[in-house]
């Protein structure tokens, strides 16, 4: 018969394993910008445009002004997509010192049906 020890070692084991998966806070610094979305996925038919607004925010441990370079990667083939302010296309952005936040959209063309398809 099993000693108590040896019942008890695969207890502890399991117990060791489940606390070394668990995630333990981590202390960091604010971020020094933030991007906030009420929305992260839409439904689109061939030949839609979809917008996705967000709000760039400065940090709050920024009070510089922060620049900001747009980079659109792995965007379909046939399909097109930019960042917007204010109505026009960009591809940086800069908070100055008394901005905190900008409104922006994200647009994107969902390509037309193939006539073959």
């Amino acid at each position: 018969m099993l000693d108590r020890k040896e019942k008890l070692l695969p207890m502890v084991l399991i117990i060791f394993v489940l606390i070394s998966l668990m995630p333990f806070p981590a202390r960091a610094d604010f971020s020094s910008l933030a991007v906030l979305n009420e929305i992260s996925g839409k439904v689109a038919k061939p030949g839609d445009l979809v917008e996705f607004s967000f709000t760039l925010e400065k940090g709050y441990n920024t009070s510089e002004s922060t620049s900001v370079t747009f980079f659109l990667e792995k965007v379909p083939e046939n399909w097109t997509a930019g960042i917007y302010a204010d109505g026009t296309q960009v591809s940086q952005i800069t908070l100055p010192e008394e901005a905190g936040e900008k409104e922006l959209t994200l647009k994107v063309r969902v390509p037309e049906k193939n006539k073959s398809s």
